[in-house]
């Protein structure tokens, strides 16, 4: 079996590339996207109730002890559907603290994020999740400071897996990655996540047994 894996001149300078490649494999050796996609998804979607509601409690926990989570003032969250991790506790302790909470809402291929003062006033959207209306005040990618971000599966590198639509890969990009925080369950935590250079990276993950922060990624907050 062959297990070079030949790279361009330009290659050897695309960092993020070449990482991606490595992760894929060679011959089938590592899953891809759509493989790896499918299998969390099926664990996740074996979750029962009570595990959802106490793994998030032990997420809301360390998320709210993140400094960039105690010196935000506008933050994005999302409402969680198919099993994800509740949002709720997160968003009640945001307003307590005096927090903007905004969320997000799909707009063709785009995302747009409105604030929220109640879980009341989101009504299900576009794919069946719940969004905010339009008519409330908005948000630009630029102006806040914290963005909580779901995602199939993550890795210690920072590399997020979506659900394949890119949503968030488009809307996060201007966001500085010390202020793209990942929340998933510990099981959700890959070795390595196959990647391509428009992917999204998180700063850092939280999942219920502890944080992740991806160092090597990260300038500072």
């Amino acid at each position: 079996m062959n297990w070079k894996i030949h790279l361009s001149t330009d290659d050897a300078w695309n960092e993020k590339e070449f990482f991606s490649r490595v992760s894929k494999g060679v011959g089938g050796l590592s899953e891809d996207k759509d493989s790896m996609r499918e299998r969390v998804l099926k664990e996740r979607s074996e979750l029962s109730l009570s595990d959802i509601l106490e793994k998030s409690h032990g997420i809301y926990l360390n998320l709210i002890s993140l400094d960039q989570f105690k010196k935000s003032h506008r933050i994005a969250l999302y409402s969680p559907v198919r099993g994800e991790v509740r949002t709720d506790s997160i968003f009640f302790k945001a307003l307590e603290c005096g927090k903007e909470v905004y969320f997000p809402k799909v707009t063709g291929s785009s995302l747009s994020f409105y604030r929220v003062f109640g879980l009341e006033e989101l009504a299900p959207g576009k794919f069946g999740v719940p969004e905010p209306d339009s008519g409330a005040p908005s948000v630009e990618p630029r102006e806040l400071d914290l963005l909580v971000l779901p995602g199939v599966a993550f890795d210690c590198a920072g590399s997020r897996l979506g659900y394949g639509k890119g949503f968030y890969d488009r809307f996060a990009r201007v966001i500085p990655l010390g202020k793209r925080v990942g929340i998933s369950y510990k099981f959700q935590l890959q070795k390595s996540i196959p990647t391509e250079g428009h992917d999204t990276d998180v700063g850092s993950l939280v999942h219920e047994q502890g944080i992740v922060f991806c160092s090597s990624k990260l300038g500072g907050y």
